[in-house]
């Protein structure tokens, strides 16, 4: 298998789109399979989430127009199955923190980034199998003395500190980084890329706790990488590629098999993905340690 670095999209060649969702379930290349064709399983319940979507849609606008009544609307009509009184109520308090303003290119401020980055083009006996795109949308990229991404995470734990550790090791967080400062040049006004290399960058939750008595908006402590963590991250990250793309090439001959997640039945987590039930699913999930791909975790 070899891997040849490009510089754009090739036309004509299969695309393998990296992203941090995709990284999240590398540690099944059938999931990960299924998750490359699209296939979800059983939908569970989605008014968090829903939740969620709208309060990033209520941030993106209130960052570019700074009104509070007009980006609710905005979120109303983007998620009309939320109900207004929710959104207002979950989109109350977010005068309680202050973000950074957002850089802005050509105009325009850099909230809901959407990115695509070629990266590899992969071979197999000389012949080529995909082609590797780094993507995803960044919440918020602000800055004040440094550059600082900023992400939302609407969340149902009512106590903040529950919801910080939760997202103390956000696979999300270092893959954003990693991208930016390998390829910030491709997206960014070059000074801003030399600030990203040269350490004054910094990476930021904001919780949207949508369950807490009022519900309240919180930003997490400022993380950091250093140079080593960023080698590590980037070397952990190509040992998993050979496998990625033998999960891609595997996935156009897969159908879903009718599993409420679909894993390989002989790992550890058998049990959960071949439960007749989603109580039976979160009884077998519970009893196996999830990890998520994170070469940097502490342990």
């Amino acid at each position: 298998m070899h891997f040849e670095y490009i510089e754009e999209q090739l036309p004509g060649i299969p695309i393998l789109y990296l992203n941090a969702s995709s990284l999240k379930v590398t540690a099944c290349k059938r999931h990960y399979a299924m998750m490359v064709t699209g296939y979800k399983g059983e939908e569970g319940d989605t008014e968090q989430r829903d939740i969620g979507s709208a309060m990033h849609k209520f941030a993106e606008e209130f960052t570019k127009t700074g009104d509070h009544a007009e980006s609710v609307v905005a979120a109303t009509r983007a998620w009309p199955h939320v109900a207004r009184t929710t959104i207002i109520a979950a989109a109350a308090r977010r005068q309680d923190i202050v973000v950074p303003p957002p850089i802005r290119l050509e105009g325009e401020p850099l909230v809901e980034i959407k990115f695509s980055v070629p990266w590899f083009l992969v071979s197999i006996d000389g012949k080529p199998v995909c082609q590797i795109i780094l993507c995803g949308t960044m919440d918020h990229l602000g800055y004040d003395t440094a550059v600082r991404l900023i992400d939302y995470k609407s969340t149902a734990y009512a106590v903040v500190k529950y919801a910080l550790d939760k997202y103390k090791h956000e696979t999300q967080f270092m893959f954003y980084m990693w991208v930016l400062r390998k390829f910030g040049h491709r997206l960014l006004p070059l000074h801003l890329h030399n600030d990203i290399v040269e350490g004054r960058f910094t990476s930021q939750v904001c919780i949207i706790q949508t369950s807490a008595k009022e519900p309240r908006w919180s930003l997490g402590p400022k993380m950091t990488m250093t140079q080593h963590q960023y080698d590590v991250y980037e070397n952990a990250l190509q040992e998993l590629l050979p496998s990625l793309v033998d999960s891609f090439i595997m996935a156009h001959a897969s159908e879903p098999d009718g599993m409420l997640r679909n894993a390989c039945q002989y790992c550890g987590y058998k049990s959960y993905c071949h439960a007749k039930s989603k109580a039976e699913a979160s009884t077998a999930l519970a009893a196996y340690p999830i990890e998520p791909y994170n070469p940097l975790k502490e342990r």
